[in-house]
């Protein structure tokens, strides 16, 4: 069997089962995105910033305002050591701790940003930044704290969102599907989709049928043989 999306720039398609023979209708409405954040702009990648710890959260800021903690992830606390405390060094502490977040420095004109991003996209993979910060004060703008992020109400966020984390949905037969990647194999039974284009109020349909060229190739190439 194969799969056969007639709009080919939304997303690619696989199948190797029967199970969802026939047509589909399919909207793509949304891609998931991985959030990331980004600090104030430094002077240069050596400036120092300040020691103590950070802990990474993953989790989702709901519409109340609250933030809830994503049970599959555990937080990850890093430690910045006092002699090793400038940009470009938080930046490799954060990489190697290897916390599910990746760290890069960002040179805009203005001066040099720390970028935080998840290494997983959707909701559920939101980012808080808390520190521990040596100089006694954690949350203001002086030291590690200048690292903090909380976009829950009263939270502290001394770092700005550049990119929201995102779930993808699509509209498969009329039916909504929400997924925190681009890639599901779980929405529509024996179907693979690769997300690779949202098109918001305008479906295309997928063809599940059998696939008969690759049975005439098989074919020719044992006549041949």
């Amino acid at each position: 069997f194969k799969a056969t999306l007639a709009d080919t720039t939304l997303a690619a398609v696989s199948t190797s089962s029967s199970t969802a023979a026939g047509t589909h209708q399919i909207e793509v409405q949304s891609l998931a995105q991985a959030q990331k954040i980004k600090s104030e702009a430094f002077a240069t990648t050596d400036t120092v910033i300040g020691s103590g710890s950070l802990t990474i959260e993953f989790g989702a800021y709901n519409e109340d305002g609250t933030f809830t903690a994503n049970a599959d992830k555990a937080a990850k606390t890093i430690a910045i050591n006092p002699t090793k405390s400038t940009l470009a060094d938080i930046r490799s502490a954060i990489n190697e701790a290897n916390a599910g977040v990746t760290a890069s420095i960002v040179n805009d004109g203005s001066g040099n940003r720390l970028v935080i991003a998840s290494q997983d996209s959707g909701l559920a993979n939101a980012l808080k930044i808390s520190a521990n910060d040596t100089d006694g004060n954690h949350t203001d703008t002086a030291g590690l704290s200048k690292l903090a992020f909380d976009a829950s109400t009263g939270g502290i966020s001394n770092m700005t969102e550049t990119v929201i984390a995102k779930n993808a949905v699509m509209v498969i037969d009329g039916i909504t599907v929400e997924k925190s990647s681009n890639t599901i194999s779980d929405a529509l039974e024996g179907v693979t989709f690769n997300l690779l284009k949202a098109n918001p109020g305008t479906s295309t349909t997928l063809a599940v049928e059998k696939d008969k060229s690759s049975v005439e190739a098989a074919v020719k190439a044992f006549v041949t043989t």
